[in-house]
């Protein structure tokens, strides 16, 4: 990674509107000191200490404050790869949008960037692989084990296009589900008597 690489595009983000925050070199783990997300920030000033002393560090990007959603598609797992239940949504007319802010990950995964309005929600394996994220995620130009976090097709965060509809309802449908079966199961009682 070039250095200030990270610097230079975490400013540019502020200057946009955007809020990041520091992670430690080679992880996706905040520095000590430093709250997370909870702690991401558009103040120029913060963002040049933080990457001033450490300019190596990885970027995280918090997406809430920016309504923005990221669909995370991810091959970690043969029985739980996400290309294939992308191509299963598509064929039942589920597809995200083509032309939106694209990454490529450092593990070999996708992250597609959309405009999102709704409540906050961080879930994992929506479908086997796909993990749905609205509260914070890495960005490029991170760097993971030698491998980058990298915008594909040229495109930035300007050409991130609003998550569709089948989407926002996937997700407003499972803030009401979001127990398991058993806490569910746990819950039901029933009154007979007095």
């Amino acid at each position: 990674m070039k250095e200030f690489a990270t610097l230079d595009k975490a400013i540019e983000l502020a200057q946009q509107g955007y809020a990041v925050y520091p992670l430690i070199e080679n992880t996706k783990k905040p520095p000590k000191g430093v709250a997370g997300y909870q702690a991401a920030t558009s103040d120029q000033n913060t963002i040049f200490a933080w990457f001033k002393k450490h300019p190596t560090y990885n970027l995280g990007l918090r997406l809430d404050l920016s309504d923005l959603l990221v669909v995370d598609i991810d091959m970690h797992d043969p029985t739980k790869n996400g290309r294939d239940s992308l191509v299963q949504l598509f064929k039942q007319g589920l597809t995200l949008p083509k032309y939106t802010y694209i990454e490529r990950t450092a593990n070999g995964g996708v992250h597609y960037f959309l405009k999102y309005t709704g409540a906050k929600a961080r879930k994992v394996d929506v479908w086997p692989g796909i993990d749905l994220l609205s509260d914070f995620t890495v960005i490029a130009p991170s760097e993971i084990n030698g491998k980058m976090y990298e915008p594909l097709d040229g495109r930035t965060l300007a050409d991130i296009k609003p998550a569709p509809q089948w989407l926002v309802d996937k997700l407003a449908g499972q803030e009401v589900n979001w127990q398991s079966e058993h806490a569910c199961a746990t819950r039901k009682k029933m009154y007979t008597g007095r």
